[in-house]
């Protein structure tokens, strides 16, 4: 019974550990910030995030009654 909780406890605790790992990963690397892109990705960052853009733009027209902001 004791072991079966340590078990559980060290699987939580590992999980727990691995997730903000992960966290931080996605956090550093996902989005670039302005500025630190590279001059010679400049331009591939460029059209990432027109493309980014038109996808919202896409989907906003596509939405027959867009959601308010509840603010």
């Amino acid at each position: 019974m004791i072991g079966r909780r340590l078990r559980l406890l060290r699987e939580a605790v590992t999980q727990g550990r691995e997730f903000t790992a992960d966290w931080w990963r996605y956090v550093r690397y996902a989005t670039p910030t302005e500025g630190s892109v590279r001059p010679d990705d400049e331009a591939c960052h460029l059209e990432t995030q027109i493309a980014k853009d038109a996808h919202r733009v896409e989907k906003a027209l596509a939405v027959r009654e867009p959601r308010r902001n509840c603010r």
